[in-house]
């Protein structure tokens, strides 16, 4: 009716203006974390094939950065284009690595004191990774590529997680376990303070358990209908 067709005129009236201020900004060479945050914005609202032309035209000109690259994959991996997910989502992971790598944070001493992953939590990206190979049906490949950087590095903490965290993702935890005792068996004192951290997280998490079974079984019983 004319009502709705007023409101999508408005709508697309919208998201053309938020276009042409995210490519004046684009222009101006603001930040591209800022220009990211309003495409992501876009993306939130619906506009996602705007948002994909965006990202498209940010990564050509402005910045080939690992979070618009990222943003594009999942984009990709929305439509089940999961070879270009893949290829967009590789890149994103590398100039993540070179950038942190730069900074000596991810691969340096600085790493294993200060950026040490939580026990159980996953790398986002890395999680996005293994669910775009999954859905290419290429899974295996993905493993095989992290097996051979932690035969390239057996010293390295931060390839053994990468390997772990991928077991994890598809559930095979077995294996995930094994990599860990491999990595604590090349640096014991590291793991005996991640498993310490798991055990009081583990303990947490009985604690809650039993708080939520005690207030269950303070309820009362529910009234007894006429028999």
């Amino acid at each position: 009716d004319e009502k709705t067709i007023k409101t999508y005129d408005q709508m697309a009236k919208k998201y053309d203006d938020a276009a042409k201020a995210i490519r004046n900004l684009n222009e101006q060479r603001i930040p591209p974390a800022q220009i990211l945050n309003l495409i992501s914005q876009l993306q939130r609202a619906g506009a996602k094939k705007l948002a994909k032309q965006l990202l498209e035209e940010h990564l050509s000109g402005v910045s080939r950065n690992s979070q618009a690259l990222s943003m594009l994959a999942t984009l990709h991996g929305e439509e089940n284009d999961f070879n270009q997910a893949i290829a967009l989502a590789n890149e994103a992971w590398e100039r993540k690595a070179q950038s942190t790598q730069a900074s000596s944070t991810y691969y340096g001493p600085a790493y294993y004191s200060s950026y040490m992953p939580r026990y159980g939590q996953v790398d986002n990206l890395l999680n996005e990774l293994h669910r775009y190979y999954v859905g290419a049906g290429k899974s295996d490949e993905l493993i095989a590529r992290f097996k051979q950087v932690v035969e390239r590095q057996p010293g390295s903490v931060q390839a053994h997680e990468n390997l772990a965290s991928l077991y994890r993702a598809g559930d095979q935890r077995e294996k995930a376990l094994e990599v860990y005792q491999q990595l604590a068996e090349k640096r014991p004192h590291l793991m005996q303070k991640r498993l310490g951290v798991r055990r009081r997280a583990d303990e947490q998490r009985d604690v809650r358990a039993r708080l939520c079974q005690v207030t269950r079984d303070r309820r009362p019983d529910p009234p007894v209908g006429p028999g």
